[in-house]
């Protein structure tokens, strides 16, 4: 995986695919902009995450927010970033690094000129008035289209429905424990309206959003390749949230490669240590690619003290606190207890 820096913001801009021009002079990159390739195994299974995302739309300051509604200082196009606007998905993130909620993301449902709702509401433990003065930014979510190429200039193999042919991309149903969703693959036959589009059963998923934390399965049936993904190396740490008793796929938003005894998980609210075999830990499960894949022992931080594996992360019998997360990675994160993971930028 390599990662080569553009320095102009607006040379970034205009390779940057996606929800075009910025329409306000707040808008341009602040930070590292350029690309990141993720290399694809021929005849694999790979975990996989977006480390990059695309250059705001919109930088200010918050003036107010409720549970359901965020007020901005800035004028907005009434519309312009409505839930599928342009076919596109954007999202709030709070950028204020001494901010308790910094890295925080929600989607906005629709807006105007000044006021975002927010799908599904504001979460439940950020109160009115919470946000007040902090630096926001509002960005596209990357996409099916932006990652895997647009209709007609597919990255991955196509074939048909049930075509053992075809590469896949598999997402995390986060309900309840979780589970596989259906896969998405590129359609390319001419026969039918699927005919060269991304698609998930009979539904054409182009646009479909990829979240800013999602690790997603890559199966690749041809040989080896990879996918270029442009866009922004975030300023402010950005925060992955799990809810209670949820298994979550995280992906690697930061474009370095980190250590579990670097990466800031012990010092996450939720974060659970414990023994082996202890069912309230939480646990991180890296995949081992080669080949078809499959999972690796769990990792976990051994919060006792009775042994050598005590105050360290363990895999088994090993400490593992040296070992690496890798950018642009996903891995399975089980937590009983809910989880804000704050990882810290690079830039900072």
């Amino acid at each position: 995986m390599k990662l080569k820096v553009v320095v102009s913001a607006l040379i970034a801009t205009a390779c940057v695919a996606g929800s075009g021009m910025a329409q306000s002079t707040n808008v341009n990159s602040v930070n590292v902009v350029g690309y990141f390739k993720l290399d694809i195994a021929g005849g694999s299974r790979q975990i996989m995450a977006v480390p990059m995302t695309k250059i705001p739309e919109v930088r200010g300051v918050v003036s107010a927010n409720s549970a359901t509604t965020i007020t901005v200082g800035e004028t907005l196009t009434a519309g312009a970033y409505n839930w599928g606007a342009n076919s596109n998905y954007y999202f709030f993130e709070v950028s204020q690094s001494n901010s308790p909620f910094v890295g925080r993301h929600f989607y906005i449902t629709n807006n105007t000129a000044s006021l975002l709702t927010i799908k599904d509401g504001v979460p439940t433990d950020i109160n009115a008035g919470d946000l007040v003065n902090c630096s926001y930014k509002i960005v596209a979510a990357n996409r099916i289209r932006d990652i895997f190429g647009a209709p007609g200039s597919p990255v991955l193999q196509g074939g048909s429905g049930g075509d053992t042919n075809a590469d896949l991309i598999s997402f995390w149903n986060t309900a309840g424990s979780g589970g596989w969703d259906d896969p998405i693959y590129y359609n390319n036959t001419g026969s039918s309206s699927l005919g060269g589009h991304w698609v998930k059963g009979v539904t054409v998923v182009d646009n479909a959003p990829i979240d800013r934390d999602e690790g997603f399965l890559v199966t690749r049936r041809g040989a080896a390749t990879n996918l270029t993904v442009a866009g922004e190396v975030s300023g402010n740490g950005q925060r992955v949230t799990a809810g209670v008793g949820q298994r979550i796929f995280a992906g690697g938003m930061t474009v370095v490669d980190t250590t579990f005894a670097t990466s800031g998980l012990t010092n996450s609210p939720g974060f659970q240590g414990g023994a082996g075999g202890d069912t309230n830990a939480t646990l991180i499960t890296m995949w081992l690619p080669a080949g078809s894949g499959g999972w690796d022992d769990p990792v976990y931080f051994n919060n006792t003290g009775s042994s050598s594996l005590g105050g360290k992360f363990v895999k088994g019998v090993t400490v593992v606190n040296t070992n690496v997360i890798k950018a642009g990675t996903g891995y399975l994160i089980t937590n009983p207890g809910g989880l804000q993971w704050l990882r810290v930028s690079p830039l900072q």
